[in-house]
């Protein structure tokens, strides 16, 4: 289902490769979790992703996309690096 929400006009290389690892269905809500990589320049590295959307249907419709988007490469280590650090305070 990710896959048929994105399109080409975000970025300027290739579209964005996705491989999907799970996807859950309960109820009105679908949640597919996987990893991507995406070009943002035509003649960049491939940037590699996780992410996990969150579907809420109403019929046969989507009614709620909740999407998360994290990069995991090095050069995004110092968000990932943010977030372990705001966990660590919340827990105390």
């Amino acid at each position: 289902m990710g896959v048929a929400l994105c399109d080409n006009t975000s970025h300027h290389g290739e579209p964005p490769q996705f491989t999907i690892h799970e996807t859950v269905a309960e109820g009105d809500f679908v949640i597919t979790r996987g990893d991507m990589t995406m070009q943002q320049k035509e003649d960049g590295p491939k940037i590699p992703y996780t992410f996990c959307d969150i579907y809420r249907f109403v019929g046969d419709k989507v009614a709620e996309l909740t999407a998360f988007v994290i990069r995991t490469d090095k050069a995004g280590d110092r968000a990932a690096n943010d977030s372990s650090q705001m966990a660590s305070a919340w827990q105390g």
